[in-house]
């Protein structure tokens, strides 16, 4: 039994299986790594900074700043949809976050909130893309909201 969940691990992904491996591992939260990347590009040691987040989603799942925030930094949140304020209030006290969808000028955008896969939520530009298929999704919940 442990041969075969050894082996469902390994083909999963690598896995080190030794205890001197697993001492050199580092936790990431977010999706591919950036934030370990971001943290090796810091001088040690890396405590009491401040970032912006833009497009933050939740305040530890995906989260390119959470390991950050671990260390004693502060920021700025920004995201274009307001589900996340109550979670990151209440797991990230030190930050701020802001309901703002980002763009380069001011003008009404749609938030197409995925429902299914909300890391897959998206701003669209109704007048530049009136076709898109999310318009038409049941899946989407779709929004009116100013972009600056």
């Amino acid at each position: 039994m442990i041969a075969k969940l050894r082996g469902a691990l390994n083909r999963r992904r690598p896995f080190p299986l030794r205890l001197a491996a697993l001492a050199h591992c580092r936790a990431s939260y977010s999706q591919f790594g950036e934030d370990l990347f971001i943290q090796s590009l810091l001088p040690e040691p890396t405590r009491g900074g401040f970032y912006v987040d833009v497009g933050c989603y939740r305040p530890v799942q995906f989260s390119n700043t959470y390991r950050l925030y671990q260390l004693g930094w502060r920021g700025l949140a920004i995201d274009a949809s307001q589900r996340w304020q109550h979670e990151w209030s209440s797991v990230r006290p030190r930050d701020t976050f802001i309901v703002q969808p980002i763009a380069e000028k001011t003008k009404p955008m749609l938030m197409c909130f995925d429902n299914v896969y909300p890391t897959c939520s998206r701003l669209i530009d109704a007048a530049g893309t009136p076709n898109a298929p999310e318009l038409r999704d049941p899946r989407y919940t779709i929004t009116e909201i100013t972009a600056k």
